[in-house]
């Protein structure tokens, strides 16, 4: 298995979409996918995936319920365009001060999650160094951050990286930190990777243009048409990380 954890520390990078389309083209590989949301503050991969799916059905099985061992993370599940899906609810943003006694949480989450019978762990975070921030960045292999060309993305991308760090002065293994040029245009791509060049990031060579596209995918909640330019991009990332 490999976890992978999409983090910022800077909202509106693309990060959820990063997570959505990985998952969903890594799943067109043969591989089978896991997806966990541990984003409160914006529920996209739960919106997405189970748009259809009750309020009341999503607060009896998610994220929460698991974390906080209230149930297992094999109750938490759902099934959704051909993976699995684990969603947020509000009650995550709790986690942190029920669970801040009990620092040991960050390193069950990683052996439980990996206990699981999935090939690919896709996690999505939000854009805070909360506690469930945490969880995601804990359990990772790989950390994708996106970069986008904005002046406070690179900010963003920074302040995730620290954390990373942070992970391997613990003693701990530190996840792979890799950067994914994001939302970029023909004028800003050349710009966003010279950026990540001077910051000696690690970085992929796959990258995702903007596109009204993606945008209409998310919102109607469908994958992204076969053959498509986004739909290329995304495969070629999948390929790329599989490999990391």
């Amino acid at each position: 298995m490999k976890i992978i954890t999409s983090a910022s520390l800077k909202g509106g990078v693309s990060k959820s979409t990063i997570s959505i389309f990985l998952a969903l083209a890594i799943s067109q590989l043969k591989k089978k996918v896991l997806v966990i949301d541990l984003d409160p503050q914006s529920y996209s991969l739960t919106d997405f995936f189970l748009r259809d799916l009750s309020i009341d059905e999503i607060d009896k099985k998610n994220a929460y319920q698991a974390f906080s061992d209230r149930k297992q993370l094999k109750d938490c599940m759902f099934p959704s365009q051909g993976i699995t899906v684990i969603p947020c609810s509000p009650d995550l943003q709790d986690l942190g001060a029920e669970l801040q006694n009990d620092p040991g949480l960050l390193l069950r989450s990683k052996k439980e999650i990996s206990s699981l019978p999935f090939d690919y762990v896709i996690i999505d975070t939000p854009p805070s160094p909360v506690y469930e921030f945490k969880i995601g960045l804990y359990a990772a292999d790989i950390v994708l951050s996106p970069l986008t060309y904005d002046r406070w993305s690179l900010s963003g991308l920074l302040k995730a990286k620290k954390q990373v760090e942070l992970i391997g002065r613990s003693g701990l293994k530190t996840p792979k930190h890799v950067a994914v040029p994001s939302m970029v245009t023909d004028k800003t791509k050349d710009d966003v990777i010279d950026i990540l060049k001077e910051g000696k990031f690690k970085h992929t060579k796959s990258f995702i243009t903007r596109s009204a596209a993606v945008q209409s995918a998310i919102m109607k909640g469908n994958g992204l048409k076969s053959g498509s330019k986004s739909e290329q991009e995304f495969s070629s990332l999948a390929s790329e990380v599989i490999s990391l």
